[in-house]
């Protein structure tokens, strides 16, 4: 009779650890790998993302170009304020292309950028650009960048 209560007893448990260690059904976050991603968040965040495209050599600028998955689009249409989204394959290049932006700015308050990197994520906009709309897409990249 003991042999039959504890064996009932270890099914009982088994069954409740399994029911416990499943994933929450809820839980439909998909991690971002792609500049692509991000940016297609920023839109469903309403955020104004317009004439998104892939970066080419040129849009580089001076800045080194070391990294093939990014992004440029403009915040405000009806002015040049640009924005660029960035993924690398590791962080000292982010480091090196943030820094660049960053050393910029301080040549010249021309040439002032907003820089924000999560990840291996950096966004890059004009310094025209409001800080509180800046702020607005940070928040973004927060949301879904671990």
């Amino acid at each position: 009779m003991k042999k039959i209560i504890s064996l009932l007893l270890a099914c009982i448990l088994s069954l409740s650890l399994v029911a416990c260690s499943g994933k929450n059904n809820n839980e439909t976050s998909k991690e971002i790998k792609t500049v692509k991603e991000l940016v297609d968040k920023f839109q469903e965040a309403k955020l104004p993302v317009t004439e998104p495209k892939n970066m080419e050599a040129k849009d580089f600028g001076i800045i080194p170009k070391l990294t093939d998955d990014a992004m440029i689009f403009k915040i405000n249409a009806n002015e040049d304020q640009n924005a660029r989204v960035f993924n690398f394959k590791n962080s000292d290049d982010l480091n090196k292309v943030k820094k660049a932006y960053n050393e910029m700015g301080k040549s010249s308050a021309m040439l002032f950028s907003h820089t924000y990197a999560k990840g291996n994520f950096l966004i890059q906009a004009n310094g025209q650009i409001e800080k509180d709309t800046f702020e607005k897409y940070k928040k973004v990249l927060d949301e879904n960048i671990k």
